[in-house]
């Protein structure tokens, strides 16, 4: 309890003596709210906020394969990911000995088959792949990028696709030569992959909010109108407790916005929040459940 008043229009600064421990893996929600007798608009009282300590798996393939020399020969090195786990991002490692690494193709291939291009034909006449990480988040597209490529590229392909899957399951890093002469060898690879992004999510992404619409029988129609936004977003339903309990990448399919339906019939009574957003920003909402 802030036992001060606070003029309209004004904020105040307060630090607790008491620090939250946010160390053990999960969300954290913060909530403020007023107490003013009497107040006459109620609806702007209470601002949340979560903050993500997520959780991330690594793991590598050291084994030595061969990479060409001959045309349409392909290269596949498996990882195998134990645990079940709702996927928010990936980042992939990689290191590749080859004499003109133009002639390569290198993706991903997920436990469900789904593929992503990790780089197509880049480097020309270059050669090797040198702790070269593929990373969404990075600046550089690996195509602007020249060999031997060492640091964090964007890649070819967009690894949001496999957001919102299920992480277990054999991961597959697939290389295709396809020119005749050169050759070489993957020496290793490492996938990482995080159940979701450990930022806080209370600065808006756009100004209009979040809208909410209950339509029936625990069923939500989630709506973030705008105009100004084409990337891929993810929904997120997270528990009171701060717990992520779905993870769904949306896209902007009409041009005027993100549009999806929940449905909440399977969850248990109580307070969720619900929000659409990057790993910058997001706008959210607080629903119940009956």
């Amino acid at each position: 309890t802030v036992g001060v008043n606070v003029p309209a229009g004004s904020s105040i600064s307060y630090s607790f003596a008491t620090q939250a421990n946010l160390s053990s893996v999960g969300g954290y929600s913060f909530t403020s709210s007023t107490l003013l007798g009497g107040d006459g608009d109620t609806s702007n009282n209470m601002a949340s906020s979560t903050v993500i300590n997520f959780d991330c798996t690594t793991a590598a393939n050291t084994a030595n394969f061969p990479v060409g020399p001959d045309l349409g020969t392909v290269t596949e090195s498996i990882i195998n990911i134990p645990d079940s786990k709702v996927i928010a991002d990936i980042n992939v490692t990689i290191n590749l000995f080859h004499s003109y690494v133009g002639d390569l193709q290198i993706k991903l291939v997920g436990p469900d088959n789904t593929e992503v291009i990790l780089s197509d034909e880049n480097g020309g006449s270059g050669s090797n792949y040198i702790d070269t990480v593929f990373d969404d988040d990075a600046s550089v597209n690996i195509s602007s990028g020249s060999a031997p490529f060492t640091g964090s590229f964007i890649p070819n392909g967009d690894l949001n696709d496999f957001n919102g899957l299920s992480s277990a399951g054999n991961w597959k890093l697939v290389i295709t030569d396809n020119y005749d002469l050169d050759g070489g060898a993957l020496l290793d690879w490492t996938i990482q992959i995080c159940a979701d992004n450990g930022l806080s999510i209370g600065d808006s992404l756009i100004d209009t909010g979040l809208v909410v619409i209950y339509k029936e029988r625990d069923k939500y129609l989630i709506k973030l109108p705008t105009a100004s936004i084409n990337e891929d977003l993810k929904l997120t339903v997270m528990n009171a407790l701060g717990q992520m309990i779905y993870l769904k990448t949306l896209k902007n399919e009409t041009g005027q916005g993100y549009e999806y339906t929940l449905d909440m019939s399977n969850a248990s009574s109580g307070v969720y929040f619900v929000r659409i957003g990057n790993n910058r920003a997001g706008n959210m909402k607080r629903i119940i459940v009956d």
